[in-house]
């Protein structure tokens, strides 16, 4: 009878054990590792942001605040950066709440792409130099509604909302702001629009411009002729509204003027517009009364 006690004794401890060992090897198998999750942030302090360092594929890039806004230092020069666009950036990494757990080794990274051309990288500093956050960026997840992250200096490889990411994707260009009037006036304050010159369109035909309109009340005339004015207004927008493709290299200054469009705003100010002629791939460079540096405009 003490032996069939005994027996069935041990059978039980057995099992008990075999179950702990189950338990212990599912729960760190790497199948169940991809399940973990952890709460957790990628940025506590992103107001106290004043230096954002992007790096993807051998290249760098560096933006700084001062003040209120936000800058890309291009070779020691200052570019305007868009801060609207900065300042979502920061917001939407510090929005991250929850991380999964998908690798505990380094070795797991290329796979994830977390290594190689592929890779990005941000670092976060504030104003005394600590870094707030220093975060590697690889691969979406196969369901695209995630991102794989790892922090520099840590082995563990995460996932995380795919939020945040799509700005890291974006050029260099898309950091910038690259409106050529960032008073941004609003159509309504522009009283006259001169424009003179010659604008060549991408049929070849050369446009020979020379008007000025002038607003009266709500409707705009030109040598005294009434004009529609919600096609003149349309234009207003326009003009208000472009955006270049890219700043040219600092020093850079156009050899001639082809077009010159200025616009005439009530509080007694002149906004101004300076294109060169057409280069040879189609676009204008174009020398803003508003900016330090010409753009070009496609």
């Amino acid at each position: 009878m003490m032996d069939y006690t005994l027996k069935v004794r041990s059978l039980v401890a057995i099992n008990v054990l075999l179950a702990v060992a189950i338990a212990l090897g599912v729960l760190f198998s790497p199948a169940r590792t991809s399940a973990r999750s952890l709460r957790a942030t990628l940025l506590d302090s992103g107001a106290q942001a004043t230096v954002l360092k992007i790096r993807t594929g051998g290249q760098a890039l560096e933006l700084y605040k001062s003040g209120d806004a936000w800058f890309l230092n291009d070779g020691g020069t200052a570019l305007p950066a868009d801060s609207t666009r900065v300042a979502a950036f920061l917001s939407t990494v510090g929005e991250v709440d929850q991380l999964g757990q998908v690798a505990s080794s380094r070795s797991a990274w290329a796979s994830l792409g977390l290594e190689g051309e592929g890779a990005i990288g941000f670092t976060v500093k504030d104003s005394t130099g600590l870094v707030l956050a220093d975060i590697i960026v690889g691969d979406y997840t196969p369901s695209s509604q995630a991102v794989y992250v790892a922090r520099a200096g840590s082995d563990d490889a995460w996932s995380a909302p795919v939020t945040f990411a799509s700005y890291l994707k974006g050029s260099r260009a898309s950091w910038l702001d690259r409106r050529l009037f960032p008073s941004s006036p609003a159509p309504q304050d522009v009283q006259e629009a001169i424009a003179r010159g010659i604008l060549e369109l991408d049929s070849g035909e050369r446009l020979n411009i020379d008007y000025r309109l002038i607003r009266n009340g709500a409707g705009w005339s030109t040598s005294g002729t009434g004009l529609d004015s919600l096609r003149v207004d349309s234009m207003i927008r326009s003009v208000l509204g472009l955006r270049g493709d890219e700043y040219a290299e600092n020093g850079t200054a156009p050899a001639a003027t082809a077009l010159r469009v200025e616009l005439r705003l009530g509080d007694g100010r002149s906004i101004v517009l300076e294109l060169a002629p057409r280069s040879a791939d189609g676009s204008y460079l174009v020398v803003s009364s508003e900016r330090d540096r010409p753009l070009y405009l496609p």
